[in-house]
């Protein structure tokens, strides 16, 4: 007979602490779901395709006053902007030397120095007329050299 009542406390302090779990902890539970549910999720990590160097000539008055180069990395989403931006790299290329082209042919920028936060606007432009928009995120130009074209000819 003690064995039952052993056995009758022991069933009613579980059925006990089983009630007071269901009680008191679901609540806590579903709070904590509850905030896990609204913490967003890290977005990924942007990838970076780094570019060969572009080297822009900067000609005045029918020659080349010196020449420009400009190391870029291009800022992709995903994968898949990172597949599409290396089968049409060489267009994307080309499309940015032209964009520098033009660029350097403007008396303002040439005197002013690179700008840039104006390259960076108009590269973000041109990859986006090239490759669609959303596929570049952001052009980040790592190095910036200018160095002397042709010297004077002497007469």
């Amino acid at each position: 007979m003690k064995r039952y009542a052993i056995l009758l406390v022991l069933l009613a302090l579980l059925g006990g602490g089983g009630f007071a779990a269901w009680t008191y902890g679901m609540p806590i539970y579903e709070k904590m779901q509850a905030e896990k549910a609204e913490q967003p999720e890290p977005e990924p990590e942007p990838l970076l395709v780094s570019l060969d160097p572009l080297l822009i000539p900067v000609i005045e008055n029918n020659r080349v006053t010196y020449h420009l180069t400009l190391a870029i990395s291009l800022e992709v989403a995903d994968l898949d902007s990172d597949e599409k931006l290396r089968e049409s790299l060489p267009r994307v290329i080309d499309a940015f030397n032209t964009e520098l082209h033009g660029l350097m042919s403007l008396r303002f920028v040439r005197e002013g120095g690179v700008e840039l936060p104006l390259v960076k606007q108009r590269l973000l432009v041109a990859g986006e007329r090239e490759l669609g928009p959303g596929v570049i995120t952001d052009v980040v130009i790592t190095a910036v050299d200018r160095v002397r074209g042709q010297r004077e000819t002497q007469s």
